[in-house]
């Protein structure tokens, strides 16, 4: 079946007369529109006299349904249906998804309790884990007196490219007391609106709806720098479409620092003036590890930001987000392999694979330019010297055998004759 051509459908269009159809409150009539798909054009027509009326309509109601003829409400009719049953389909797909998201954070919590009682050296692992074969002949080697596995988490986190930036040399020995790191999702409104900064949280509420945020505790052993036995970050998420959560804000522990043991806080001392004996100190801000627990703060109105200022919160936003979901989604869920290199090793196989895609892209890029390069200047080369037809079979397009020393004598492809 042939496609209605643009001037048959604006003959048609002219021939019956419709009106100016870019007025929203214009209705089409359903005689015309009748017409309209028995004309030449067909439904060319009829989309072209709507189409000023579509574009006019948007955002405001319209009678337009009403105003199609029979069989076209009857067919939008069942479209719609037909959505109906695809956003059933989608809940409980949805539904689904966050039943077996549970069924396996269930699953997974307790490999995680064990891995931290092992870290921590509140359990031991057992001895045969290690052992390979033909070792049972070897002499016993002396038992370590260490106990579970010293600055595990931090060696994880300088493992992590994402991370390890966000480390600072004076971070280290505070890094050195951290015992776990752990997720809790937030997954109803009142996980989210009863959850303080502690960590502590109400008994969760076992609704069928998603996670609407979800935060990252960091357990320290005591240590001589700060008071605090867990540091929280909570990341509070909020939409109207559960697949697609926003960030509303995130929140984060005070940390109760030691005097003087702020990595974050530079002291710097000046000369006394003449007549006091005690000099002044000025402190200045540094980067440190421990701003992840300084979420970006949000003004109540965007008036109290210029533009510049605006696009630098949202680049903060989205960094400080970011490094909370490579906690969340990449890196306590694989800790051991950050902490052996194995994650290291699987990123570097990736990148390397996307340089090879990369390189390939190119490459093709490359092969089609140059061949739409040649095929141009063979163009040219035709529109300067015409064409006549070959006397001899073989010869190249334009000129005879004898021109070119004798039909067995070709020409190499990539050279040009003058």
């Amino acid at each position: 079946m042939s496609e209605p051509r643009l001037e048959d459908t604006e003959e048609v269009i002219e021939e019956i007369g419709v009106e100016d159809s870019s007025d929203p409150s214009y209705q089409l009539d359903p005689a015309l529109a009748a017409k309209l798909l028995s004309g030449g054009a067909g439904q060319g027509s009829l989309i072209s006299a709507l189409q000023g009326h579509l574009e006019g309509m948007i955002g405001k109601p319209s009678g337009l349904i009403e105003s199609l003829p029979k069989t076209l409400r009857n067919r939008l009719a069942y479209l719609g249906e037909l959505q109906d049953q695809h956003d059933e389909l989608a809940e409980k797909l949805h539904e689904e998804q966050v039943a077996l998201q549970r069924k396996y954070e269930e699953l997974w919590d307790p490999l995680f309790q064990k891995r931290a009682a092992i870290v921590q050296g509140k359990e031991e692992a057992p001895n045969a884990l290690h052992q390979k074969e033909g070792d049972e002949d070897k002499e016993a080697e002396p038992e370590s007196d260490v106990s579970g596995i010293p600055d595990f988490w931090m060696h994880v986190l300088q493992s992590h490219k994402g991370w390890n930036e966000e480390i600072q040399d004076k971070d280290i020995p505070i890094l050195s007391h951290l015992v776990d790191i752990r997720i809790v999702n937030l997954r109803d409104e009142e996980d989210v609106s009863t959850s303080n900064n502690d960590g502590e949280d109400d008994e969760e509420d076992d609704d069928d709806e998603g996670p609407k945020g979800f935060k990252i505790i960091f357990e320290f052993s005591d240590n001589p720098f700060f008071s605090n036995k867990e540091l929280v970050k909570t990341y509070y998420m909020v939409s109207d479409d559960a697949s697609d959560p926003v960030l509303q804000k995130a929140t984060a522990t005070t940390i109760q620092w030691a005097s003087g043991k702020n990595p974050g806080v530079k002291l710097q001392k000046k000369k006394a003036p003449k007549g006091k004996s005690r000099p002044p100190v000025r402190s200045t801000r540094v980067p440190t590890f421990f701003d992840f627990f300084s979420p970006p703060t949000v003004p109540e109105t965007e008036s109290e930001l210029t533009e510049e200022g605006m696009d630098e919160l949202q680049a903060a936003l989205e960094k400080d987000y970011e490094l909370g979901e490579l906690l969340r989604d990449d890196i306590i869920p694989y800790a051991i392999k950050w902490f052996t290199g194995e994650a290291q090793m699987e990123d570097s196989d990736e990148e390397d694979l996307d340089e090879e895609d990369d390189e390939d892209d190119e490459d093709i890029a490359q092969l089609v330019q140059s061949a739409a390069d040649d095929e141009d200047d063979e163009d040219e080369e035709e529109e300067e010297s015409p064409a006549k037809p070959s006397l001899v079979r073989g010869a190249k397009k334009g000129k005879p055998a004898a021109a070119r020393g004798g039909a067995d004598k070709e020409t190499p492809p990539d050279c040009k004759q003058q």
